[in-house]
């Protein structure tokens, strides 16, 4: 099948859950985290610890408690481990005469339904493959329907978008007929089989087929599995690779051994020599015995140890570094845990090949091979000017992943050609701080702002040290972080760094240059967000009197001044003022841009959030709508702006109180936010509140309270969105009559309100709530 018709599972998150006070239970955990933590390497997290006997009982508040933190966790380590699926297994006692239902150890019980429905609405999991393995022991006799596999799904499973469930049903007479040593025949058959899948790699599928097979030929009747899914592809299951990918520019050992790689390719090619070099961590673990005659192909596997065809092997901390000559080389069945450099050779593979790193060849190499999944390639020698303008192209175009993948492997090859960053001398440490640059501007378009500060003080890191503490270079970094900081809600720290721009700016270019100006606008958009009016309206008029000076009058930079004078004006309630600070902006854009261009489209939304404010419902639908429609013929249907004016129509039919439509509008928004931003960006939050509010207006307290406590979970305690949210939550507690909740609610947003803003009304509406508490 080609690569976008199915799953390849590489990287779940599995979690592991029964009571083991059950001997035959406690054998069928234990395989279970065998089979998917030492076998496959992936992550998981089990209810029972043998070193722990305390975890032998699992009483359902216990239960409550273990998926409760980990649905936390996950929400929480968004920068983290990027899963990539989720494995949710069960074992232990259930029963189906009350409902589908799991049996804790306290006698108590779990609906099945409601544990798939908590999970498959984890944003961490959304649009990602999602499998439940339910091996039950029955308490109850099965009925005449489920041993003839008639059930009625509907009763037991929630229809969730790529979704798949497996569950297997045993009865007494077959519990009582095995020994308790050796756990569930399912379990113990369906581990084989996965193990074995490691080598043959069949689809998921497939062995479940195989297992339902081993058990019909074991048991006669008594037990019984069901499949169930709405996958839209097969799914495949891989080993989790040892090398990370996103991290691996930062990897010393990884880059030293590619730069011997580096050294034993050029010697093939001086030498006119035909084959790969490996750089793995795995080789070994793939070598197979030489049993072909001299005139036959010899496979991959099978060169390993041949001195025919392994020419050279190096150590290089925990990495091999092996050439094979050969003008043929053909993989099979093999996944190399590295990357590998083709010179003037053929590639073919068999069965299932991959490559976790990259793929690097010769422009007169020829690859035939089919890999599993996408490898990253590119051509030898590396052109990394080349890599860097495809990044770019890439970031252009949203596609953040793509260009990230590209800059990091950009910092790795100048990584191993080069001398120590910081203390050599060399050509490319400009490269490795501009790509460093890009990444955090990457990553801060995301809403990665952690990883954005963090690449944009190792950019600055490299710069300090080679062109010294005042050049602009570095004022330009300054600038970048200050963005940064302000994203995430640190006003403070990005006006620090604003002016430490500036003062670079003002000293190396003068006092009227447009980028002195850039740092005025800059420093006035924090002071803004702070809501400091006027320090706002006084940087962003140092900015319009410069940019008007030195800039043509139709200039974007002039049009982007009089946006900003209005955003300031909007929020002060002046809406007059505002009105004709945004029509300047648009007569600009209109002139300079076309009717049609996405610039024009800002000046219509922020003309819509004008009359909104004022009231004017429908003259601020008609502004958003020819934004709306602008954004999707220019920019596409899942482009990020579209889904702001999504959320900008949300907003106007809630203060209409077209709540229904209000809704719609806000989860088109939140669909397209979630697939092209980071779960934590402030977007996505502003969002989560935004369906809080219209929520608690429908007196639908439940779910908005549902959508606050979401958002909670995105961002830092003191964010300002996360105030908003502890401000909303603090209404519904106190229409539910929870006047301690409501008051604790309105303590924690007054104290990030009064942190981030020198002067709100929010600050007094909250101190005017809190004295009637």
């Amino acid at each position: 099948e080609k690569e976008d018709e199915y799953h390849k599972l590489a990287n779940p998150l599995v979690l592991l859950i029964g009571a083991a006070k059950y001997e035959n239970v406690k054998i069928d955990l234990l395989m279970f985290r065998n089979v998917f933590e030492k076998i496959y390497g992936y992550d998981v997290y089990c209810t029972y610890d043998p070193n722990k006997p305390e975890t032998e009982s699992l009483t359902v508040s216990e239960f409550d408690l273990f998926l409760t933190k980990h649905c936390n966790t996950i929400e929480r380590d968004s920068n983290g481990n990027d899963y990539d699926s989720l494995i949710f297994v069960w074992c232990g006692y259930g029963s189906i005469v009350h409902g589908d239902v799991l049996i804790t150890s306290d006698d108590n019980h779990k609906s099945f339904k409601t544990i798939q429905k908590l999970l498959s609405q984890n944003e961490t999991f959304l649009n990602k493959p999602k499998i439940f393995i339910k091996n039950a022991w029955m308490c109850d006799e099965l009925p005449e329907s489920i041993k003839r596999g008639n059930i009625q799904t509907q009763k037991w499973y929630q229809k969730n978008p790529k979704t798949l469930i497996v569950s297997t049903t045993q009865s007494r007479r077959i519990h009582d007929a095995m020994a308790s040593e050796q756990g569930s025949y399912f379990t113990q058959s369906f581990c084989n089989v996965m193990e074995q899948n490691i080598s043959l790699c069949k689809s998921f599928k497939d062995n479940l087929r195989v297992v339902s097979k081993l058990i019909s030929e074991y048991v006669s009747n008594g037990q019984t599995i069901h499949y169930l899914t709405t996958l839209d592809r097969q799914i495949f299951f891989y080993k989790k690779s040892k090398l990370q990918q996103h991290t691996m520019n930062e990897n010393e050992e990884w880059n030293e051994a590619n730069k011997i790689a580096h050294e034993v390719v050029n010697r093939l090619i001086h030498e006119r020599r035909r084959g790969i070099v490996v750089v793995s961590t795995n080789i070994d673990q793939l070598a197979e015995h030489n049993d072909k005659k001299f005139w036959q192909n010899v496979p991959f596997t099978m060169m390993i140890n041949s001195n025919r065809h392994m020419k050279t092997r190096l150590i290089s901390g925990r990495y091999s570094i092996c050439a094979f000559h050969s003008k043929n080389i053909i993989f099979d069945n093999v996944t190399i845990d590295g990357c590998v450099y083709a010179v003037d050779c053929i590639i073919d593979g068999i069965v299932n090949c991959h490559i976790t790193q990259q793929l690097i060849h010769t422009d007169r190499s020829l690859i035939r091979c089919h890999f599993n999944a996408p490898v990253f390639t590119c051509s030898w020698p590396i052109d990394a000017k080349h890599l860097m303008k495809l990044g770019i192209e890439s970031f252009n175009k949203s596609n953040f992943n793509e260009a990230i993948q590209l800059f990091r492997f950009v910092i790795c090859v100048m990584l191993q050609t080069s001398g120590d960053v910081y203390t050599e001398l060399y050509d490319s440490h400009a490269d490795i701080a501009t790509s460093y640059g890009w990444l955090g501007i990457i990553y801060n378009s995301k809403g990665d702002y952690n990883e954005a500060t963090d690449c944009y003080k190792k950019s600055l890191k490299i710069r300090l040290s080679k062109l010294g503490p005042d050049h602009i270079s570095v004022a330009t970094l300054y600038n970048n972080l200050g963005n940064a900081y302000k994203n995430k809600g640190e006003y403070n720290k990005a006006i620090e760094y604003h002016k430490k721009s500036l003062e670079i700016r003002w000293q190396k270019l003068g006092p009227d240059h447009p980028d002195v100006a850039t740092s005025y606008s800059n420093l006035g958009s924090a002071y803004e967000s702070k809501g400091s009016h006027q320090n706002a309206i006084e940087y962003h008029t140092k900015s319009l009197e410069i940019r008007l000076k030195k800039l043509e009058p139709d200039h974007p930079d002039i049009a982007t001044s009089y946006n900003n004078l209005g955003n300031i004006f909007e929020n002060k309630e002046d809406y007059d003022k505002a009105i004709g600070y945004y029509r300047k902006d648009l007569i600009i854009g209109l002139n300079k841009r076309g009717s049609d261009h996405p610039d024009v489209a800002v000046s219509y939304n922020n003309l819509g959030s004008i009359y909104k404010n004022k009231g004017e419902y429908d003259k601020a639908i008609e502004y958003y709508k020819k934004a709306l429609k602008i954004q999707l013929n220019k920019l596409g249907p899942d482009h990020i702006h579209v889904a702001n004016s999504y959320n900008n129509l949300g907003l106007v039919y809630k203060s209409k109180g077209e709540y229904n439509k209000a809704i719609e509008y806000y989860e088109k928004d939140l669909k397209i936010s979630l697939n092209k931003l980071s779960p934590n960006h402030p977007d996505v939050v502003a969002t989560y509140n935004n369906l809080a509010s219209v929520y608690y207006n429908k007196q639908e307290y439940d779910k908005a309270m549902k959508f606050a406590k979401k958002a909670l979970k995105k961002m830092d305690f003191n964010h300002p969105y996360i105030g908003i949210s502890y401000d909303i939550l603090g209404a519904i507690h106190y229409k539910k009559g929870d006047k301690k909740e409501a008051k604790r609610c309105y303590e924690n947003a007054l104290s990030i309100y009064t942190q981030k803003w020198d002067s709100d009304k929010r600050v007094q509406n909250i101190k005017s709530r809190l004295k009637k508490l």
